[in-house]
C-alpha cells in the first residue's frame, strides 16, 4: 500500500501518466526503509532492527511493475 496509494493518486491527479505513477510508487517503496514497523502485511511480524533500513519486498514489487509498465 505505501507504493501503491501514491500511485494510484498519480494516476488520478496530475497528468495521469503511468511514467507519474512508476515514480510515486518508487518514492512510496523507497520510503518504506525508514519505518521502525510495519502495520499491516509479513512485515509486520518483524523488529525494528530489521525493518530498519530495508524496504518493504511488496512495495518494491508495486514500484517494479510500475516501472515496467511504463517503459
Amino acid at each position: 500500500l505505501d507504493a501503491l496509494f501514491p500511485a494510484s493518486s498519480a494516476l488520478t491527479g496530475g497528468d495521469g501518466s503511468v511514467s507519474a505513477a512508476a515514480v510515486a510508487a518508487r518514492k512510496g517503496a523507497d520510503g518504506t526503509a525508514a519505518m521502525d514497523h510495519a502495520e499491516a502485511g509479513r512485515s509486520n511480524y518483524l523488529s525494528e532492527d530489521v525493518l530498519r533500513g530495508t524496504p518493504d519486498p511488496g512495495a518494491v514489487a508495486v514500484a517494479i511493475v510500475f516501472e515496467t509498465l511504463a517503459k
